[in-house]
Formats: C-alpha cells, sequence, structure tokens
C-alpha cells in the first residue's frame, strides 16, 4: 500500500483502544526490546488529532527498528481496529478547549433538555452529570473559563443548582414550573387574607352580611389581580441580567398604578383616571354583594397571559451572560 494514497488526509485518533495498546505492549514484551514497534505506533498513541502527511514524513525521518511494518499499514491498522477515523477534511472538533470554550449549539441546546448529546463527529454522548450539562450549556463562546467557574459554583453555593438540575428542562419548563409555584404561593396567601377578614367580620357581629359564595369569588379576583402582577415580573425579568431593573420596574408600574387610583378615588376631578388603572378591575364591595363582573375576570386573565406570553417567547431565545 503506498503512503502517497492517505497523505491528503486527516487522521482523528481516539488515544488508542485498549485492545491496541495491550497489542503494542505484547509485542515489546515479546521481542524484550522495541523491535517490531517503529516510531508512528508509539506516536499513535499520544496523539488526538494530527494531519496524515506530518504523521508519515515524522515516521519516515525517524529510525526504524528491523521488522518494523511501514507507516501506511499501521496507519491502516488504526483504522481497521477502530480507533482512527481518515478525513478529507480537518473535523473542527479540538481536544483542548480554548479562553473562551464554545461547543456546538446543538450539544448546548441538547444538554438542557436530556442526558445524550451530539457531538461535532455526530456521536452520543451521555452526560449523567449534572454539573457537566449545565457546563456544557454555559460554552456559548461568550464567558472565559472564570467566568464558567464563578457561575457553577455560584449555583452551588446557593444550593440551588443540584435542584434545578437533577433532572433538566427546558428553559421553558423551568419558567413554567416557577410560574406555578408563584401562582400556588399567592392563592395561599390571599386564602390567608380573606379567611382573616372572614373571622374578623364574624367577630365584630356582622358575619349575617356576608355572601360566602361571594367572598370565594372575591378572592379569585385579588388571586388574579396578583397573578397578573406576577406576570408583569416574569415579562419584564427574562429580558434583564440584573436584579434591580427586573424587580424595580413592574414594582414601579404598579405603585404608580396604585397612585393614580388612590387618588382618583378621593378626589372627583380625577376619579376618570382610575378608571385606567389595574387596581379598578377588584371591585370590592359590588364582589361581595353581587359576584364579580365577567368583564373584569377576562380583563385580568388576558394580562396574566399576555404578559406570560411574552416571557415565554423571549426566554428561550436570549443568551444568558456570564456573571459579572
Amino acid at each position: 500500500m503506498s503512503d502517497d494514497l492517505i497523505q491528503p488526509a486527516f487522521i482523528v485518533l481516539r488515544g488508542l483502544a485498549e485492545r491496541a495498546r495491550t497489542g503494542v505492549a505484547q509485542r515489546v514484551r515479546a521481542a524484550e526490546s522495541d523491535s517490531g514497534v517503529s516510531t508512528l505506533e508509539m506516536v499513535i498513541i499520544a496523539l488526538g488529532l494530527v494531519a496524515v502527511a506530518t504523521l508519515l514524513d515524522g515516521a519516515r525521518s525517524a529510525p526504524h527498528p528491523s521488522g518494523a511494518r511501514s507507516p501506511a499499514m499501521v496507519l491502516l491498522d488504526a483504522w481497521l481496529g477502530g480507533f482512527a477515523q481518515l478525513y478529507a477534511v480537518e473535523p473542527r472538533a479540538i481536544r483542548i478547549a480554548g479562553d473562551r470554550p464554545l461547543a456546538a449549539p446543538v450539544a448546548r441546546w441538547q444538554s438542557a433538555q436530556r442526558e445524550t448529546v451530539t457531538n461535532l463527529r455526530h456521536e452520543a454522548v451521555r452526560l449523567v452529570d449534572p454539573f457537566a450539562r449545565t457546563l456544557l450549556s454555559l460554552c456559548d463562546g461568550t464567558r472565559s473559563r472564570s467566568d464558567l467557574a464563578r457561575a457553577i459554583a455560584g449555583e452551588r453555593d446557593k444550593g440551588t443548582l443540584e435542584v434545578t438540575l437533577s433532572r433538566p428542562i427546558s428553559r421553558n419548563g423551568l419558567l413554567l414550573t416557577l410560574y406555578l409555584a408563584g401562582l400556588i404561593f399567592i392563592g395561599i396567601l390571599v386564602a390567608v387574607l380573606m379567611v382573616s377578614s372572614i373571622i374578623t367580620t364574624y367577630a365584630v357581629g356582622l358575619g349575617h352580611e356576608l355572601q360566602l359564595a361571594n367572598t370565594v369569588q372575591l378572592w379569585l379576583v385579588a388571586w388574579l389581580l396578583f397573578a397578573a402582577f406576577m406576570s408583569l415580573t416574569f415579562a419584564v425579568s427574562v429580558g434583564s441580567d440584573r436584579a434591580a431593573p427586573a424587580f424595580g420596574i413592574p414594582a414601579t408600574i404598579i405603585l404608580l398604578s396604585y397612585l393614580v387610583w388612590a387618588i382618583a378615588s378621593i378626589w372627583p376631578d380625577v376619579r376618570w383616571l382610575g378608571e385606567y388603572t389595574v387596581f379598578h378591575l377588584v371591585k370590592a364591595q359590588e364582589t361581595l354583594d353581587d359576584g364579580p363582573a365577567t368583564a373584569d375576570v377576562l380583563i385580568l386573565l388576558g394580562l396574566s397571559v399576555v404578559f406570560m406570553g411574552i416571557a415565554l417567547y423571549r426566554f428561550p431565545r436570549r443568551d444568558l451572560p456570564a456573571p459579572s
């Protein structure tokens, strides 16, 4: 076999499979010297990705023991043995990551979905460790090694990474899980406040004026109001890299809305402004007397749907920056 037939190729060596290492070692021991083991074979053990022409040039200039096979035959055996692959174009994969590691986009996306990812050689690689999957998802070329270390260490110190990533979920899955937890918390909190108000009403002897069915409906309207506030916070936070804007912008909008509603309720000349605030949708006395207005309920529900729709659209499409 001529060396020239494989010179224009690149060879990817898997560090030499165990069976190849054992075979070389047995031949060395059998001869009680390095007779029959070419320099090329020993080089293959250490190299990962190398141009075949470079490898052959080095093999030709190196001393060969008597009985050693030709470099071309060694490469052929490596390919037939399954621990080497020949390519006409140099593969994009590298053995050592650079200062700002960059993983394939498909592998980064897969690392957030499941344990198995696909490398650039179209091989399935299983990453059981959740920290490894998290690290892979962060390798988008924008973070230095120290940034990646801080990102992983920070989540580990807070004790949140193991819980979040023990079973990898999509970004929208994580967002919806947090949103559902928030809805449950808000519902319980509003229920506790509502029960306390009912107990107080009965304690002062006005319990006979309450209609418990309408009280439940008032709880529903109040729950939808706070759910809309939470949805607004989610919509803003997914587009912010810092906590201050994520909480500050929604808080400012809510406080200004409340301020306008409060002023409108005590100043007849600007009473019309109160009708344009979200607090105007919660009419406690009217709800307790006749139940909530259907339009008010639908508007509150629609606000939550719109804000969460924005959050679910933006969150999967944004790049998460390195921690500062």
